[in-house]
Formats: C-alpha cells, sequence, structure tokens
C-alpha cells in the first residue's frame, strides 16, 4: 500500500510543477522559471502513472513470469 501510495505523490507532484511552472512564467516579465519544472513535472506523471498501473497489474497477478516475453 505503500508504493502506491508514493505513486499516487508522485502524480499530483508531477501535476503542482507544471501548473505552477506555467503560472509562473505568466506571472514573471522576463519568463522564469525555465522548461525544468515543466519537464520535471511532465516526468514525475509518467514515473508515477505507470508506477500505478505496473503496482495494479502485480496485485491482479499479471506479472507473473509466463506473461513475459519469451
Amino acid at each position: 500500500m505503500t508504493l502506491l501510495l508514493l505513486a499516487k505523490w508522485l502524480i499530483y507532484l508531477g501535476a503542482a510543477l507544471p501548473v505552477g511552472g506555467v503560472a509562473a512564467r505568466s506571472w514573471r516579465p522576463d519568463g522564469q522559471p525555465g522548461m525544468r519544472p515543466l519537464a520535471l513535472g511532465a516526468g514525475l506523471l509518467l514515473v508515477g502513472s505507470a508506477a500505478q498501473v505496473l503496482l495494479t497489474l502485480h496485485a491482479l497477478g499479471y506479472l507473473t513470469l509466463p506473461d513475459g516475453p519469451c
């Protein structure tokens, strides 16, 4: 259960970084911060989403050795 909770927090943080980065870029006249928070947020969203899918499949028993490619 703790790994699923960690995956959810990665998704929450991954969603907050792009929203905050876009808001900061629109409020500041010099366009700061750069693209790093946006890219980091997108990466966290991908990692968190993949972790949730893999943890769910593992809990259902679909990630056993015979399910892998031969």
